[in-house]
């Protein structure tokens, strides 16, 4: 497990809140600025593209630490299928990023490629949150989970923002506890509290 997964898997609620907030206002600020009729339409899109981009890579870095572990805790009978989990992951942060221009562009053909490539979003990010929701639950129960089973969860992580509040605690405390059961507490050699004999 790297660096980067430990700090998501860790983080408490209020940092994630916050810095989900100040994302989300910079995706909206270009927009702001085009309604304002300043700068180029282009340089906006390229920008916009880039906001959208890195707010979809922080969610989904998330749910890729969040998932990888959850994972790790399953029996392989009970895992979800990373090959399309991670496919999902990075189509999604390319669309994103590819957006704002697809719109750009005024074609029927176009229009049909809008619609195509965002039904592949919608799968895409369905795909994701049920993965980890599901994931959630089958830790919990120790079985494969069906979609009432972990309804609950799914929603909290759709709307990740306001979810974040409700999903995270449970994530740090099986964080926790997975890592002090799989790193015992190993005695100093000069422990005042190891007794004798």
């Amino acid at each position: 497990m790297n660096a980067l997964s430990k700090l998501f898997l860790r983080a408490r609620p209020l940092p994630l809140f916050l810095f989900m907030l100040v994302l989300m206002i910079a995706e909206v600020w270009p927009l702001t600025v085009h309604s304002q009729g300043i700068g180029n339409a282009f340089r906006l899109s390229i920008v916009q593209g880039l906001t959208n981009a890195l707010v979809a890579a922080f969610i989904f870095a998330w749910a890729v630490s969040v998932g990888t572990f959850l994972n790790s805790l399953l029996e392989p009978s009970l895992r979800f299928e990373k090959t399309f989990f991670y496919f999902s992951v990075i189509y999604l942060i390319l669309f994103r990023l590819m957006h704002p221009a697809l719109l750009s562009v005024d074609s029927s053909a176009s229009h049909w490629l809008r619609i195509l490539l965002g039904g592949l979003s919608f799968i895409c990010s369905i795909s994701i949150v049920s993965s980890v929701a599901k994931a959630l639950a089958s830790v919990k129960t120790g079985t494969s989970s069906r979609f009432s089973d972990y309804a609950w969860e799914f929603f909290q992580i759709w709307f990740f923002p306001i979810g974040v509040w409700f999903i995270q605690p449970k994530i740090n405390r099986l964080y926790e506890a997975h890592s002090s059961s799989s790193t015992p507490r190993t005695p100093l050699r000069h422990d005042p509290l190891q007794l004798p004999g």
